[in-house]
């Protein structure tokens, strides 16, 4: 099956869509790689243990949305730190990750980033290898009376490249980036401008 789904910018009105994907893929998928009691600390039962509405609009937050389900996140920093990045359970591998960290990579060139960074859970570590991170250490994190293994991992850019314009799935405005289909393995972003280069909330997934 293919299901057409965009990437866009967050709105507020997605705050409380975002905040159950989080809570939902924390304890279903990184219970995996983490014991109970450290998933209760890292997603407890209060999903507004964040402020979802204002941390999200003060990021470069992009969405996934099918037909008006959200069905991943991820956040970008102007620094080039990658906080919350999480895929809904019934859309692992399908995509869905990838397409949203293209639209990641692509404004952190607009904006002149040549680095991105982030502590990535275990149950992560995997996809941002294959998006072309390597480890720069492993590191234990404590957060709500609970210690975590994670990695600082981190990419430096290429420079900007030309899309294809002939391409039917890519659109490009000031509020949808892509539009792709499920399982669609990677995408086409149009980039104007590449410049050399120039904590946290949602600490360990990224």
């Amino acid at each position: 099956m293919h299901e057409v789904f965009e990437i866009r910018l967050f709105h507020k009105q997605d705050a409380e869509q975002v905040a159950q994907l989080f809570h939902q893929t924390v304890r279903e998928i990184n219970i995996r790689d983490y014991s109970n009691a450290q998933i209760q600390a890292w997603a407890p039962e209060d999903i507004y243990f964040r402020n979802w509405a204002e941390i999200c609009s003060a990021r470069h937050t992009f969405v996934a949305d099918a037909a008006g389900t959200i069905i991943g996140f991820g956040e970008l920093e102007a620094n080039g730190h990658i906080d919350c990045f999480y895929v809904h359970k019934s859309y692992q591998r399908c995509g869905v990750g990838n397409q949203i960290y293209q639209a990641i990579e692509a404004k952190a060139l607009e904006i002149g980033l040549n680095r991105l960074f982030a502590e990535v859970s275990i149950t992560a570590k995997p996809f941002f290898q294959r998006m072309g991170f390597s480890t720069v250490k492993e590191q234990q994190v404590a957060r709500r009376g609970e210690r975590f293994t994670n990695y600082v991992m981190e990419k430096f850019l290429d420079w900007a490249f030309d899309c294809d314009r002939t391409n039917p799935n890519l659109t490009m405005n000031q509020d949808v980036i892509v539009m792709v289909t499920q399982g669609l393995s990677h995408g086409l972003f149009c980039i104007r401008s590449a410049l050399p280069l120039a904590q946290r909330s949602c600490p360990l997934d990224t």
